[in-house]
């Protein structure tokens, strides 16, 4: 079945495996943060405006999609160093996509993109006005789909798509600080994904498992207005 094959925008070839955890995956970052923030001295979070592109290579197929939305951002440093924790959330509305290769995906409707990304974390003071943030770790990214396709043999059905990709992400954050304990931020989200697992189903059964040759670059720029809740630029 032609859908069954879909990745993030349509995956080269599956295997057997086990189902997404969805829940687990948010629970677990939830508690990741929970755990961390509070250790440290210098505790900010910032939300705001994202915008994504995905660049996806699955087989011979390529495919771009573009997609606004939203971003929280946190960084918590330890007391008197340069060194913490970062996480950061995307909340992303798929808007466009074009595509190469094998297969045309004009017959699907990506439904929402979500990614958190979290690691690290590392502070560099630019004197009282500015501050950069950097982070590198692991990230997850997921993506839920649908489509209805009429097949030469069969009715008009739909299908649901559910993809998990995991690989390495890096966030680089410029803020400005003049308005301490306020703060504006620039900031980028670069994201590597090399690990990709997807679940479709329709009337005719559920296929799901593991991509090969698969590869997802995704730049997210962001801007985000925050808020350091413990211990403003300049107070070290």
């Amino acid at each position: 079945m032609r859908a069954a094959r879909a990745s993030l925008f349509f995956c080269k070839k599956q295997f057997s495996g086990h189902s997404i955890r969805w829940k687990g995956c948010f629970a677990a970052a939830v508690f990741l943060i929970a755990v961390e923030a509070p250790v440290f001295a210098d505790f900010s979070a910032a939300a705001g405006a994202q915008f994504g592109i995905m660049m996806e290579s699955a087989g011979n197929t390529h495919s771009t999609l573009y997609a606004p939305g939203g971003a929280i951002s946190l960084f918590s440093i330890e007391e008197g160093s340069f060194i913490g924790f970062f996480a950061h959330f995307s909340f992303l509305v798929p808007a466009a996509i074009t595509n190469s290769g094998d297969v045309s995906l004009d017959f699907y409707d990506f439904l929402f993109l979500g990614s958190f990304t979290a690691g690290p974390g590392f502070k560099i003071e630019l004197g009282d006005t500015f501050r950069l943030n950097i982070g590198a770790g692991i990230n997850v990214l997921g993506l839920l789909s649908s489509a209805t396709i009429t097949h030469e043999f069969y009715d008009e059905y739909q299908y649901s798509h559910t993809m998990l990709n995991i690989g390495a992400g890096l966030v680089v954050e410029l803020s400005f600080e003049k308005i301490a304990p306020f703060y504006i931020a620039l900031g980028l989200t670069f994201s590597y994904d090399f690990l990709n697992y997807s679940e479709s189903s329709s009337p005719q059964g559920t296929v799901k498992g593991w991509t090969t040759d698969y590869a997802l670059f995704a730049p997210r720029p962001y801007i985000c207005f925050g808020y350091h809740f413990d211990d403003p630029v300049g107070d070290d």
